[in-house]
């Protein structure tokens, strides 16, 4: 038995923590905390998110906007609402045949 890290027990002579100084085992332990409590959060980020999309899942869908029958809609000229009317009636065109 040797008294290995303080600790009467078998210390394999190969051991990289073997050679570790105290400050060294601290930071090692203060990484391991860190890296643990990074962990935490990261899990805890991923519950509250599959919580939220389930949410979302569960609430009832808006009502889909269906126009009124008839002719009732507005007509405008394809400049009055910013939109080229050649380019426009390209592609129709294109629509139509395709």
């Amino acid at each position: 038995m040797l008294a290995c890290h303080g600790v009467a027990t078998e210390c394999h002579p190969y051991n990289p923590l073997h050679k570790l100084s105290d400050i060294d085992r601290q930071r090692l332990a203060q990484m391991n905390t860190r890296l643990k409590t990074v962990l935490i959060l990261l899990v805890a980020l991923c519950v509250v998110s599959s919580d939220n999309a389930i949410a979302q899942r569960k609430t009832k869908p808006t009502s889909v906007y269906y126009p009124a029958p008839g002719n009732a809609w507005q007509h405008k000229r394809p400049e009055a609402v910013g939109m080229d009317s050649v380019l426009l009636d390209q592609a129709v065109a294109f629509a139509n045949t395709h």
